[in-house]
This record gives structure tokens, sequence and C-alpha cells, in this order.
């Protein structure tokens, strides 16, 4: 039992090494990881070591403020940075050996040509990467490519995580008909989906993200990896309500018969999505227990009433576990499994195993 009545969200690390590992022989054996997002919410430092001792030699984050963080405790390690540089980070970048990625031919023509750089083709998701102009542009002048220190050129997957991905044939073909025009440059293209469903991509360097932290890229598909999170919160009080009475905020619940409520120690500041009022369930000693009302901010109740004899103070209520995955979690929400490990609180203490 916890003590302090705390949520503890506990992450299995081996269980992150076995997805790594699932996904490299998916990857030919090539393969960095995306710690990004602290770690999609698990604890990117924590990841990165246990990693390391699986051979992974790079990884890739969002922002240059993560690698920074990241290079405190990694002072060696490969860090690759997605989102672009200007003129005023590029000595932070040379002071602690990060990687950037370039997303345009300014951003070329700025980086030195003695330090290491991924180049981004865009390749149909708009958002970051060079654009099919500067990509035709660049064709016309491959010397601004050859004579840089561009070591890797990636692209990213738009849906290879959809049953019929309709884009990434397209994707593939226009990445690597440019790529093939600078044969000396490697190659980064597969994402966790890609990795998994898209047959051919020719030795490049994998980079999978929410796969390695238990979640499945495809719901129509078999689960290809092993569960990573479990987020537990503790019963702070059991009541008997009479019929008639409502539960929460704005009265959205109301019992048509008496029942017995537990309130459990999660609320939407810890990453409980509001929209689960009234249509979630969390797992309290096996039995499936509707939430009932609106979710608050440190607090939501949950109807116990079939198990009302075991169900005390300082039970452990399972929101994501064994017996209740992260997908069936996001689906409650309406969201993704991305954004419910990201919005994970830091009130919710973390048991490393």
């Amino acid at each position: 039992m916890n003590s302090d009545l705390r949520p503890v969200l506990t992450i299995d690390l081996d269980a992150i090494a076995e997805n790594y590992r699932r996904l490299r022989q998916h990857a030919g054996g090539r393969s960095g990881a995306v710690v990004k997002a602290d770690g999609y919410g698990l604890g990117a430092e924590r990841v990165v070591s246990r990693l390391l001792r699986e051979g992974c030699e790079t990884f890739f984050v969002a922002t240059l403020a993560e690698a920074e963080q990241l290079r405190q405790e990694h002072p060696a390690i490969r860090l690759v940075v997605f989102e672009g540089i200007t003129s005023a980070v590029i000595d932070r970048y040379r002071e602690q050996n990060l990687t950037p990625t370039l997303n345009t031919l300014e951003q070329l023509s700025l980086w030195p040509s003695s330090a290491e750089a991924f180049l981004h083709i865009d390749t149909g998701m708009s958002r970051l990467g060079l654009s099919p102009a500067e990509t035709a542009a660049l064709l016309s002048s491959p010397t601004h490519l050859t004579q840089s220190s561009v070591s890797t050129l990636m692209t990213h997957f738009v849906d290879a995580d959809e049953e019929t991905p309709e884009l990434t044939d397209r994707q593939c073909q226009d990445f690597f008909q440019f790529a093939d025009q600078f044969p000396a440059l490697d190659r980064s293209v597969g994402n966790t989906a890609g990795l998994l469903y898209v047959d051919d991509l020719r030795g490049s360097l994998g980079r999978p993200g929410i796969g390695l932290y238990g979640a499945n890229p495809r719901r129509s598909a078999d689960h290809f990896g092993v569960p990573v999170a479990t987020l537990t919160a503790p019963v702070w009080q059991v009541r008997e309500i009479p019929e008639g009475a409502s539960v929460g905020y704005n009265a959205t619940f109301t019992t048509s018969r008496p029942r017995t409520i537990a309130t459990v120690g999660l609320g939407y500041a810890d990453g409980l999505f509001r929209s689960t009022s009234n249509k979630g369930h969390v797992i309290i000693d096996g039995h499936a227990c509707p939430i009932v009302g609106r979710v608050s901010m440190d607090s939501v109740g949950v109807d116990v009433t079939a198990m009302r004899s075991v169900c005390i103070v300082g039970a452990q209520a399972e929101v994501i576990g064994p017996s209740r995955s992260l997908e069936a979690a996001a689906d409650d929400a309406g969201t993704i499994s991305y954004e419910v490990l990201t919005s994970l609180g830091g009130r919710i203490a973390r048991r490393y195993i």
C-alpha cells in the first residue's frame, strides 16, 4: 500500500529495453531511440541509461533545452535535436556536441561545415523539413549538400500507423528518389509504425518512439511489444450515497439507487482527462469500477458498490496496467496513447524497476 496516498507510476525499464530490441530487429539492427518530452513522460534520463546498456547509440529529442538537460548526465551520447536552428544557438550546439536537424535551406547555409547535422526532407507532413521547392532547389545545386557536414537525410511518415496508409508509399518513393542522389549520406526514416509495417526502409537508421513505451501504433494489428507503465492511484475515502444524491461538480451524475462511492486521488492535474467523466473506469481488486461524476483537479469518484466489502482507504485503483491497457485508457479519454503518457503530472511518484 502507498502510505502517503499519492498516485504512483511504475516504469519497467527492462520492458522498454525489450521493446527496443524488437524494434531494432525490425530496423535491421540499426536503431536509435526517441526520448523527447521526457521520454514520453516516463523519464528520459532513466530511459537513456537503460538503452545504452542495449547498445543504443543515437537519441532523438525535440528541443535544444531537452538535449542540454540530457547532456548534463550523458556527456558522450549522440543527441539529435528536431526543432532546427537559428544563428543565436549555433554556439550552444557546438559547445555541447549536439547534432541539429536542419529544416530549411537557410539553416543548411548557417550550419558550419565542421560539425555533424541531419537534414529533414518534408515528404508530406507539411510541418518541419525542406519544402518540395527547397528540395528541388537543392537538387539543382547539389554541392550545397555534398560540401556540407550533413551526415544523414531524414523524413517523417504521415500515416504509417493507419491500416491503409495512403501516403506512406508515396513518401518512401519521393524520399528515396531524392536520397539516392546522395549515396554517401545515411538515411533515417522509420518511426515505430514505419519499422513495423513498411517493408523496405533500405537499411535506414530507425527512430522508434511510442513503441518503446509500450503502446501499439496500429490498433488494428496485434501488439508487437510488452507493456511498460502501470499507473495506480489510492482510494482516499469510501462513502455510502443514498438514492437521488449527486456526485461531483455540476451534479452530472445522480444515483438511481443507494451506491458506494470511492474517492480516488487522481485528477486532471495529474493527467486523468476530464473527458473520462461519467464514462471511463478504473480497476480495483480485479473489478472494473466506473467513473461517476466529473473528474476534478485532484480526485475522481468511482462506483465500488459491487465490491464495497474490500474497497478501503488506501486501496489501489489501476488506471493503466496489466488489467487496463494504455490503449483502453486513451479510448476512454477520446485521445491517443501519446497524449495519455505525456500528460502524466509531476505530482505522480515515479518508481523504476
